[in-house]
């Protein structure tokens, strides 16, 4: 093999690589919003089961450290599920169900309805301080321009269903 057949063996490698790497991180990018959305999906059907198994009220806020509640709407750091046992509307390490981490690089979450305020899970459904008894996620997707979209969408008696917008429009 002479130095010209492997350069020309390299160039034509390096070409097939440059027209699979687009197509890979588009790819992943759509695992991450669909695993984002999967994450919101059970994490509320897990605090609406709980409420029900233990007849108590189950609250999901933001969170940052999985430990205490942010006290605005910002779900793009984490979440956390716990059973509001004595409805203080603060976690204790006790009441602590399940936490979350932050959704992959370049996905936003934007909370309307009961979540954009203290949502809370009782044996009737979907509550919030705000008298709302329905909410939705909308889970955004940017990449390299291109931008996809999901909702997580509760009913006031807590069933939770999936809404796929791919090419619709992100905000924020």
């Amino acid at each position: 093999m002479t130095v010209i057949e492997f350069l020309i063996g390299v160039a034509a490698i390096g070409v097939v690589i440059l027209l699979t790497v687009p197509d890979i991180s588009s790819m992943i990018q759509s695992r991450s919003l669909d695993s984002t959305v999967s994450d919101l999906a059970l994490s509320l059907t897990l605090a609406k089961n709980e409420s029900d198994r233990r007849h108590i009220t189950v609250r999901i806020c933001p969170s940052a450290d999985g430990v205490s509640c942010y006290q605005s709407s910002n779900w793009n750091q984490g979440w956390l599920i716990y059973s509001d046992g004595n409805a203080d509307g603060v976690p204790q390490d006790i009441e602590l169900v399940q936490a979350y981490g932050p959704p992959g690089k370049n996905i936003r979450i934007q909370a309307s309805g009961a979540f954009s305020d203290s949502p809370a899970f009782t044996v009737a459904g979907l509550t919030s301080a705000q008298l709302l008894n329905s909410g939705e996620f909308t889970v955004c997707s940017r990449n390299s321009g291109a931008s996809s979209q999901s909702k997580v969408v509760v009913n006031n008696d807590g069933e939770v269903s999936l809404i796929k917008n791919d090419g619709a429009s992100c905000r924020g």
